[in-house]
């Protein structure tokens, strides 16, 4: 299904964020938004459902790609990561709680990893020198796989002595020395 955005005022559905059920996404609440690192005229968008821009019409048209995760989601997307150079743009990384779906390829199911007793996942950031090794952060902890997600225990914590500390992470950056 393929929604168009509508200008503000418009009373038509935005984006098919703000959808009809038990899930139902209140106006004003506002979704998590990722441009794509290898492609910026493409974004990937979640809230209760991940959606994400298809062609190179700057966003106007926006897939629900929610279908593709298994098992779905039980709490709302805290964070996400789109594209990579080495993928022409293909990679998501995405946290809802404290589990991280995973798309590497045009395969069309999601990865689900969890890390455990940290809380959510409030940002991740992708290796753009190797598109399988990211990096999250939850509020006191920092994970790290090196494999895309690939198995359900794919995201290793690598706070190290950071751990114990009174932590209040709310983003990550990766910095590479030459």
């Amino acid at each position: 299904q393929q929604v168009e955005l509508r200008k503000v005022g418009n009373s038509t559905n935005l984006s098919g964020l703000i959808q009809s059920g038990p899930k139902q996404d209140k106006p004003g609440s506002f979704p998590v938004v990722a441009l794509n690192s290898a492609d910026p005229k493409l974004m990937l968008l979640g809230r209760n459902g991940l959606y994400e821009t298809t062609g190179s019409n700057r966003g106007k048209t926006i897939r629900d790609i929610t279908s593709q995760l298994t098992p779905a989601p039980t709490k709302k997307f805290t964070a996400l990561a789109y594209g990579s150079s080495k993928s022409a743009g293909l990679i998501i990384y995405a946290a809802a709680g404290d589990r991280i779906y995973t798309k590497t390829n045009l395969v069309q199911t999601m990865i689900e990893s969890q890390t455990t007793g940290t809380g959510s996942i409030v940002d991740i950031v992708i290796d753009q020198a190797d598109e399988k090794t990211a990096y999250a952060v939850s509020n006191n902890a920092i994970f790290r796989t090196t494999d895309g997600g690939a198995t359900g225990t794919s995201w290793k914590q690598i706070t190290g002595t950071l751990a114990g500390k009174k932590l209040a992470f709310q983003s990550i950056e990766l910095i590479k020395k030459d």
